[in-house]
């Protein structure tokens, strides 16, 4: 499929490989609570995530499950394609362990923390505001 009348984009359905895929154990945030915690914020951004599943490398038997054929050849993907059923949770899992030490964590979950780690990046768990 042609994109901007230049660009090649591939689109290929992997409902055969997903069917196949066991769906990864990881929550992904809920765009309520997401709104609900900038109400206390201090400070938020915004982070162009254009083609960021390409940041993720596959590993070689992911790569021969996601191959694919078209009219240019085979090929197989080196970085996690769209369309792979844990695809936006493994995404959203590099995001959390990137952002780890500038996001508050939950208070169910700060508990959870190391309370030398919290004392570390200047976190008081008392202090619900300090985000």
């Amino acid at each position: 499929m042609k994109k901007n009348g230049t660009d090649v984009r591939l689109c290929i359905v992997y409902r055969l490989v997903n069917k196949l895929i066991k769906l990864m154990n990881y929550p992904l945030p809920l765009i309520d609570e997401l709104m609900s915690n900038f109400a206390a914020t201090m400070w938020f951004m915004t982070l162009d995530m254009e083609c960021g599943f390409w940041a993720v490398p596959m590993m070689a038997r992911a790569q021969l499950i996601s191959a694919f054929i078209c009219l240019l050849g085979h090929f197989q993907w080196m970085r996690m394609p769209f369309g792979l059923k844990n695809a936006p949770l493994i995404y959203q899992q590099l995001l959390d362990n990137c952002l780890w030490g500038f996001v508050r964590l939950p208070p169910d979950e700060e508990r959870l923390v190391d309370p030398e780690v919290l004392r570390f990046l200047g976190i008081s768990p008392e202090d619900p505001v300090a985000q």
